[in-house]
């Protein structure tokens, strides 16, 4: 091979990464954003941000993302390995995944090898034509990475995907568990905390329920909220859940880094009443128990089975379990992590099931905001 050949050789990326980064601050771009820096630290790295303003009508929205992953797909044609190379693509849960095939067929076009990581169970709820077409056109090559085990089963089930990984959201992100704190006794002043886009899916009037029925029931309670409310009904909510609770609620904003550390060293146990039907793998409850702070959930997608985590159930009963629990009249077993072998426990194992090799570092972003 000549010295240009060579140098054109350099220049293609070891992995293209096509998915939504930061911001806005989500756990699916900052995963996909974690992932892109862990393809850079062994290969040239070459990244297309999906995410588009939604400013404006429908319509616009729409186009811009229609631009953005033609966009995605010419770059992929132009610079993608045929060997030795990965197209990673962060799948989407909804009507975008039509836009996502483009980026697809380009990448089988390339004969690049692809890797389809999933974040959303909407499409394992329901049985999605736009996901069956992408899989399909994926090719049975492609390696699709699970956050947990019931996402792997239903996976093979639902779409007979061949080569499925599992890969906990902990292991990019570096959320290794630690041993939880023990929960105050009931006669002591207990601070909950809760942590998430503020909405009624994600549990808001859950963790409000459950402030007033300890409340009632004779427990020092208070709440801490951390983000903001996403839509006017969630705003109201907090609105007048302030008014009625006075200090025993405390409003946080949207918080990162070291004021999330603070938020998460407050708070006595974390509780994520999710019952958002397309719910996965929530970050912030693995940053909660990461800092070894005892977390509720709902068993929604990965949640039910996370290791670490207290696992009440439907966000019907939430409250009034929670309640008995921290009163100390109800026993909750945390999950185990007995799941066996992950196929994926680090990113070395990760890298490894994509590309082979090592190669020059550096790192080629495109970012597609307007």
């Amino acid at each position: 091979m000549n010295a240009a050949a060579d140098e054109s050789r350099l220049r293609e990326p070891l992995a293209i990464v096509v998915g939504p980064f930061p911001p806005p601050v989500h756990g699916a771009s900052v995963v996909t954003q974690r992932v892109a820096e862990l393809f850079d630290e062994v290969g040239r790295t070459g990244c297309v941000d999906t995410a588009v303003s939604r400013d404006g009508p429908a319509a616009i929205y729409h186009l811009r993302r229609i631009v953005v992953h033609v966009s995605a797909a010419g770059f992929v044609v132009r610079r993608a390995r045929s060997r030795n190379g990965c197209v990673y693509l962060s799948v989407p849960g909804g009507a975008s995944t039509y836009q996502m095939l483009i980026v697809a067929a380009a990448a089988r076009a390339r004969r690049s090898r692809i890797a389809l990581h999933h974040h959303s169970f909407s499409y394992l709820n329901d049985t999605s034509l736009a996901h069956r077409l992408l899989f399909r056109l994926a090719g049975q090559r492609a390696v699709h990475i699970a956050l947990c085990e019931e996402m792997k089963r239903q996976l093979q089930e639902q779409y007979a995907a061949v080569d499925v990984r599992v890969w906990s959201n902990r292991h990019p992100m570096d959320l290794a568990p630690v041993p939880l704190r023990a929960l105050p006794a009931s006669h002591e002043p207990i601070a909950l905390g809760h942590m998430a886009n503020l909405t009624v899916e994600k549990g808001l009037d859950v963790v409000l329920e459950t402030l007033q029925l300890g409340l009632d029931s004779g427990l020092d309670l208070t709440l801490h909220l951390a983000g903001k409310p996403a839509d006017p009904t969630s705003e109201a909510m907090v609105a007048r859940a302030s008014l009625r609770f006075g200090d025993r609620l405390h409003l946080w904003g949207f918080v990162v880094e070291a004021e999330k550390v603070r938020f998460l060293e407050t708070i006595d146990a974390f509780i994520f009443p999710s019952s958002y039907r397309n719910e996965a793998e929530p970050v912030v409850v693995l940053e909660a128990l990461a800092r070894g702070v005892p977390c509720f959930v709902t068993a929604v997608g990965c949640l039910g089975s996370m290791p670490g985590a207290y696992s009440i159930g439907s966000s019907d009963t939430f409250a009034t379990r929670i309640v008995k629990c921290l009163s100390g009249r109800l026993a909750i077993e945390s999950v185990r992590d007995e799941s066996g072998d992950p196929v994926l426990r680090d990113p070395s194992d990760f890298l490894a099931a994509l590309t082979a090799g090592r190669h020059h570092r550096s790192r080629n972003r495109w970012s597609r905001q307007s």
